[in-house]
């Protein structure tokens, strides 16, 4: 049972609270669209839901907990805040300085993030169900578990980023820039990465079955054991990529260039790979590659290892 002092304590905090709540509150209502300074301001667990806190200076803020559900945060600066375990689902955050915030196990959910600053911001299973991140930055973010399933997020730059083991079904990345991102592990099954740049990035073990990849720049990436059942490959760029033991059965690789690529042990069973270049590709141990479907790539003699016993 709590004390008499212990129970003191807890009433006059929570007062405090609601007093700063309703201060704040109040000054926004008034009409102040910036009220006071907030820089480095102490806003831990009130509820700022539903204001209009567009260009505010919030940055290096503690707003650990704080409810800022449907909150008008466009243009604001939060840079290095702490919003971790934060709820900002359906926030307005676009064109925002989030850089190097903390946002770990935020809920970012139906967020409009488009065109905001994220660079270097820590979103360690912070939840992004279909939030809006078109044109967002997001070089160097650590997005390790993150779930971004469903997410907008065309012409994102990523660069350098770590999703390892992060939800990115159904998401879209069209002409995204993805160059040297950590995917480790990531599911991506279903996502739409046309145009993108994925060069010399780790996509090892990752779940990329039915993914759309038409188009995409995908030399010298890293794709050993990786999951491309049903994935659409079409004039895809996967020259000196590392495809060993991919699953690729029912992939449709139409006109892609695999030149160097090494694909021991990959399962080729029902791929599409008419005009593909597989020249000093590395074919050793493949699995379910027919006579039929060789013929019909280009430059089927000059690949390595092909031993026609391997060949149904």
């Amino acid at each position: 049972m709590l004390n008499i002092i212990a129970m003191n304590f807890i009433f006059t905090t929570l007062e405090n609270l609601k007093h700063k709540e309703r201060n704040f509150s109040k000054e926004v209502s008034d009409g102040n669209p910036n009220p006071g300074n907030l820089k480095d301001a102490d806003l831990r667990g009130i509820n700022l839901s539903g204001l209009d806190l567009s260009g505010a200076d919030l940055s290096h803020a503690n707003l650990f907990g704080v409810k800022l559900f449907r909150t008008n945060l466009s243009g604001a600066n939060l840079s290095v805040a702490n919003l971790s375990n934060t709820n900002l689902s359906r926030a307005n955050l676009s064109r925002a300085n989030l850089s190097h915030a903390n946002l770990i196990v935020a809920n970012l959910n139906r967020a409009n993030l488009s065109g905001a600053n994220l660079s270097g911001a820590n979103l360690i299973v912070a939840n992004l169900i279909v939030a809006d991140l078109e044109d967002a930055d997001l070089e160097d973010a650590d997005l390790e578990d993150a779930n971004l399933s469903g997410a907008y997020l065309r012409r994102v730059n990523l660069r350098g980023s770590d999703l390892r083991g992060a939800n990115l079904s159904g998401v879209n990345l069209r002409d995204a820039d993805l160059q040297g991102i950590i995917l480790e592990n990531a599911i991506l099954n279903g996502a739409d990465l046309t145009g993108a740049n994925l060069s010399g990035t780790n996509l090892s073990g990752t779940n990329l079955s039915g993914t759309n990849l038409s188009g995409t720049n995908l030399s010298g990436t890293n794709l050993s054991g990786a999951d491309l059942r049903d994935a659409d490959l079409r004039q895809a760029k996967l020259s000196d990529a590392n495809l060993s033991f991919v699953k690729l059965s029912r992939a449709d690789l139409e006109d892609s260039n695999l030149q160097d690529a090494n694909l021991t042990g990959a399962n080729l069973q029902d791929t599409n790979i008419i005009g593909v270049n597989l020249d000093n590709v590395n074919l050793d141990m493949v699995k379910n590659l027919t006579t039929e479907q060789l013929q019909k790539a280009r430059n089927w003699e000059k690949a390595r290892n092909l031993f026609l016993n391997q060949v149904s």
